[in-house]
């Protein structure tokens, strides 16, 4: 299996979402499934032996457009309904397909819900526990 390094797959990927976008009519269940599926960006073989850092790199915004943009957009989607948080599928694909993945994470989370951050937490101790 070769690697293929994580900008080409961008490029690729940017070259592929340019083409799907600039479409006049929307996109029919077929072209949808015409879409390839993004292979995930991972460090290089060579490189991920001497570390023990993620071996994923994660989707670029392109990537996960098209990962997106491959949803069937089912009128009755039966995802939701496996999905164990009962999330919002549809919408959160939604908010990836329009470019929106920082609002695509607030679907789902109960109203008023509140990010803790960091600097709310105090500090523990092993007493604390």
């Amino acid at each position: 299996m070769t690697h293929t390094p994580h900008h080409e797959l961008a490029a690729q990927a940017r070259e592929h979402l340019a083409s799907v976008l600039a479409r006049k009519e929307p996109l029919k269940p077929k072209d949808r499934m015409a879409i390839p599926a993004q292979p995930m960006p991972a460090q290089h073989p060579h490189e991920r032996r001497w570390n023990v850092s993620e071996v994923a790199l994660g989707y670029t915004p392109e990537q996960a457009r098209l990962e997106a943009l491959r949803c069937l957009q089912c009128l009755k989607p039966t995802c939701i309904d496996a999905c164990p948080l009962h999330i919002d599928i549809k919408r959160f694909i939604m908010k990836m397909v329009q470019g929106d993945p920082l609002e695509s994470t607030f679907v789902g989370l109960p109203a008023g819900f509140r990010f803790r951050w960091r600097s709310d937490f105090r500090e523990t101790s092993q007493g604390d526990l």
